[in-house]
């Protein structure tokens, strides 16, 4: 996005008191007053989303709103102009590791994918001829698959389904020009993801190839899982688009770790280790892995990218309004 695309947009504001700011907005405050230069992109971003959200409205400032909580840049007692110095300092280091960031996390998502989908093919080209024969199959990993094949499957199936199609609900660029299907896909996905999240927990609790290590990391973090999409659930159903944004990235974590588990497995066991006895190892760290990177990049890229674009269609209407205003 050029900053030649983004408008002036000031707002006086009334005093504020110490006391009735949050303790990111003080530090935000106290940043841009002392080193406007060395601003991080974070705190930059962090600022204008309080100005442009305050009032409730994107970019829309009445009477009454809560835009004096807000820190202004520099005491000056304004929202900075959007492409000043500061700002470009901020926001083009900042967009060019945040472009830096996505591309890496595409990449490797892509792989994990990769490596769930060939498991799981090769889990059907396992068992189908098993389950069509009514036989064993020679390993005894793929024992459980084929005696208990409706909670195997339950699980696998849906779960697939919500993996493949995840990553198209969290990529801005498709919920912007398919928003209506977005949400119809949602739909569809988080009944996807719940109904794998329950077969999971009973499949991984009650038939865990790794014994008691595998079973606690499946229930652990498979309650997570669903608690996360219950928490998207609602939050969207408050028009919450930032909590479920939140939310559903936690939940696509945890439902692609499966796949860095896969990595953990063939590590442990080129590493020596028993098979059985790496599930569990392998299970707790790349869950646990999957949910610190999460926070890591809610706290890295907070909010949706809606949020900025809106706020630059509005402000941008709002100049080209003033110049087309006749002179009086």
């Amino acid at each position: 996005m050029s900053h030649d695309d983004l408008a002036v947009h000031q707002v006086n504001i009334g005093p504020v008191e110490p006391g009735d700011l949050t303790p990111t907005q003080a530090r935000v405050r106290s940043e841009f007053k002392q080193r406007p230069e060395t601003m991080t992109a974070g705190s930059v971003e962090e600022l204008h989303e309080c100005w442009t959200n305050s009032s409730g409205a994107l970019g829309r400032f009445g009477e009454g709103s809560s835009r004096a909580a807000c820190p202004p840049m520099m005491g000056t007692g304004t929202l900075p102009r959007i492409g000043s110095k500061p700002y470009r300092l901020a926001m083009s280091d900042g967009a060019a590791r945040g472009t830096k960031r996505l591309r890496a996390v595409q990449i490797g998502v892509a792989l994990l994918l990769l490596i769930v989908i060939f498991s799981v093919v090769k889990r059907f080209v396992i068992d189908m001829p098993n389950l069509a024969a009514g036989t064993l199959p020679e390993d005894e990993f793929d024992h459980r698959y084929v005696q208990q094949p409706w909670l195997a499957y339950l699980h696998l199936t849906p779960g697939v389904l919500y993996l493949l199609g995840a990553p198209l609900q969290l990529s801005y660029r498709f919920r912007s020009r398919h928003y209506t299907f977005h949400r119809r896909l949602g739909r569809v996905l988080v009944g996807a993801a719940m109904i794998s999240g329950v077969f999971a927990l009973i499949f991984g609790s009650l038939f865990s190839y790794g014994g008691l290590p595998e079973a606690s990391a499946a229930v652990v973090f498979g309650l997570w899982f669903l608690t996360c999409l219950v928490l998207a659930v609602r939050a969207i159903r408050r028009d919450d688009i930032v909590h479920h944004r939140r939310w559903m990235i936690r939940a696509f974590a945890i439902g692609i770790g499966i796949g860095t588990a896969r990595i953990w497995l063939a590590l442990f066991g080129m590493a020596g280790l028993d098979f059985a006895s790496s599930f569990g190892p392998a299970f707790w760290i790349s869950f646990s892995l999957h949910v610190v990177a999460a926070e890591l990049w809610l706290r890295a890229f907070p909010n949706p990218p809606e949020f900025a674009h809106e706020a630059v269609d509005s402000t941008s209407t709002a100049r080209r309004a003033a110049a087309e205003e006749p002179a009086g």
